[in-house]
């Protein structure tokens, strides 16, 4: 007899909407998805490494889940920080890192010094951080915090992995980062569980991002929409 389940996890890669693994708390799990029904009743045409899952179904005899719903958590956070460029604000749009960021009627704007932040008047070379979720369906980033902060040459992007290689990745569908330049003994790191943990090198910081787990936070420059990065981190998907 079959056991009805209800698992929560993130897709370990790409797949389409009748089969696709996912990683739950005990390790991977196939869902054959063929007779589900997805969220909002609409089934989903892709899963991307890294999107978050909610399976109800029945396991079957081989360990696999047959599932009768699949609900898609479709918003992930993601932090920027960096110097804006001139005109980075434009309708209701503000661009830092290469990332366009929606802005909304609930987006909290904060100057340095405390008061309400005109964006209109954020001029090239203000230094600013954002927070903001990303929507893995629409790839797009919408803000609920921006503020403008003193002075700084810290410049990096956090958020999750939606594509990967052997030598890079994309985070949030739009930065591709290059990793070539990042210091094999000392720039790589995990830091999921709060203490940063050393990675050896990029090959292994690689394995893990596939895990689909983790968001990363990737510090360093900007060249149009590339980070070239100078250090790199695991960081626990929020």
């Amino acid at each position: 007899m079959n056991s009805f389940v209800c698992v929560k996890g993130t897709s370990t890669g790409n797949g389409d909407n009748k089969s696709f693994t996912i990683n739950g708390p005990n390790g991977a799990i196939t869902i054959n998805a063929s007779a589900a029904l997805f969220q909002n009743g609409t089934a989903m045409t892709t899963t991307t490494a890294g999107t978050t899952l909610e399976v109800e179904g029945n396991v079957q005899p081989d360990g696999s889940i047959a599932a009768g719903r699949v609900y898609i958590e479709t918003d992930r956070s993601v932090r920027l920080e960096g110097n804006a460029l001139a005109g980075a604000f434009n309708a209701n749009t503000l661009t830092l890192n290469g990332v366009p960021v929606a802005i909304s009627a609930t987006t909290r704007l904060v100057s340095n010094n405390g008061q309400a932040l005109d964006l209109t008047k954020i001029a090239a070379g203000d230094h600013l951080q954002i927070a903001g979720l990303f929507d893995n369906i629409t790839n797009k980033v919408t803000a609920s915090q921006v503020q403008l902060t003193s002075a700084s040459s810290v410049t990096f992007i956090q958020g999750p992995v939606t594509a990967i290689t052997s030598s890079n990745f994309t985070l949030i569908g739009m930065i591709t980062v290059d990793a070539t330049a990042v210091a094999q003994t000392q720039s790589f790191s995990d830091n999921r569980t709060g203490n940063h943990t050393k990675i050896d090198g990029a090959a292994a910081f690689i394995l893990a991002v596939t895990d689909g787990l983790a968001e990363v936070k990737a510090t360093g420059a900007i060249s149009g929409t590339t980070l070239i990065a100078t250090k790199l981190e695991l960081e626990q998907a929020q």
